[in-house]
């Protein structure tokens, strides 16, 4: 397994992990071998961008989000439950095309820095997780891969260490939501946040609106490992979605995704009294989401965005392996509720979990969610977030969160 990135990898991690409100690069030499200075990431960027002779090839985002949420009623704990958590993304991505490098496509690297604590440990329990940033205090390159198109972009392939929920499972109108599971569904064992893994997968465009998806990644993820567990185990999906508009009117699109997945590691059989191991889990599942009301301000003319949509999201595996045996999940999200806050997005979902009867009888978990979503700048967003959930795991009382997440782009 390679042990050594690129030059443009290996400094990047190096510098993320010393300070992640600023990166400094050597201005000599192609490794950072003094301390990062504190010059701004644009500046240290164009001077990488100069050295490589990229003209501009190399871009690089980064953002801090952060957020205090408490829990004031139910749950595991209601005395000092207030926590802070914060997470920190720099993601470059290097234009191989633009800058002429071989073998073509873009190279991008991804690197986290995660910091306090959530409410669903300590406070909450619930399973599904209540905010999409919970995770213990970390550091690291989360993700480093390189992408290319094939016979006009027909073929995507991506090989590297990756999220599996950017591409698969996931629905892009649920995107604003806090609570974990309008991300990613609690039944599927995947890579994902905090811990992606090494990886392959391929996107075959077979019409203009049909898209077939498969790829393979490292079965047993650990976000601090460079390459593979060495386990053998594997995680495998593939998905089928397709594009349409409403009754052909192009102010209504809409899309439905539906795939399934297998994991080939060991798994413990959930009946009581049982040792039985099985070897491999496997599941499925389904969302769809659907501009239900466009709406353009009147007082301008551009095509915008706005408007009233909503999502549906289903998820099964099976209750004699699986803890999390069925996931339903929907919500409705309107975006420029006012003419004069274009970007706002006011949302509403639902996230209910049913747990395997093996466990006995569980009541479901069912997380209701209700959040506006504020740009107050180009770089600022306040994001209110209300959240009712109820039977936590199963077994705590009804529990009511408040928080207040920001995001800024540095």
């Amino acid at each position: 397994m390679p042990r050594r990135l690129p030059v443009l990898s290996a400094m990047t991690a190096y510098c993320l992990m010393t300070a992640y409100s600023t990166v400094g690069l050597a201005a000599e030499g192609d490794r950072c071998n003094r301390p990062c200075e504190e010059t701004s990431l644009s500046e240290n960027l164009k001077r990488l961008a100069a050295r490589l002779h990229g003209r501009g090839f190399l871009e690089a985002e980064y953002l801090y989000t952060g957020e205090v949420f408490t829990n004031t009623h139910g749950g595991i704990n209601t005395n000092k439950a207030i926590e802070y958590r914060g997470n920190f993304d720099l993601v470059i991505t290097a234009d191989l095309d633009q800058a002429k490098l071989a073998p073509g496509g873009i190279f991008v690297i991804y690197g986290q820095n995660g910091h306090g604590r959530g409410l669903t440990e300590r406070h909450v329990g619930d399973w599904q997780v209540l905010s999409n940033i919970d995770a213990w205090d970390f550091a690291q390159v989360s993700e480093y891969w390189w992408q290319r198109g094939l016979w006009d972009d027909r073929v995507t392939v991506r090989v590297g260490k990756q999220d599996v929920n950017d591409a698969f499972a996931v629905v892009e109108m649920a995107g604003d939501f806090i609570n974990s599971s309008f991300g990613f569904h609690p039944t599927i064992p995947m890579p994902t946040f905090p811990d992606p893994s090494m990886g392959a997968a391929v996107f075959f465009e077979v019409t203009e609106r049909v898209t077939f998806e498969a790829g393979v990644w490292d079965g047993i993820p650990d976000g601090r490992n460079w390459g593979f567990s060495g386990t053998g185990i594997t995680f495998s999906t593939v998905e089928l979605s397709v594009d349409y508009h409403l009754g052909g009117n192009r102010s209504l699109p809409g899309s439905v995704h539906a795939g399934s997945w297998y994991h080939s590691g060991p798994w413990d059989d959930l009946t009581p009294g049982s040792t039985r191991i099985f070897t491999g889990n496997h599941g499925m599942h389904l969302e769809a989401q659907q501009i239900l009301l466009p709406e353009a301000c009147r007082d301008t003319d551009e095509e915008t965005a706005q408007g009233l949509g909503g999502f549906f999201q289903y998820g099964w595996s099976p209750q004699d392996r699986t803890v999390p045996h069925q996931y339903f999940g929907g919500g409705l999200s309107y975006t420029g509720l006012l003419c004069n806050r274009d970007a706002d997005v006011l949302g509403l979902g639902v996230a209910h979990l049913l747990f395997s009867d093996r466990l006995g009888d569980l009541p479901p978990e069912t997380a209701i969610e209700l959040f506006y979503k504020a740009r107050i700048t180009e770089r600022v967003i306040l994001q209110p977030d209300l959240q009712y959930i109820a039977h936590p795991s199963g077994q705590y009382r009804d529990a009511l969160a408040f928080g207040l997440r920001f995001e800024v782009t540095l």
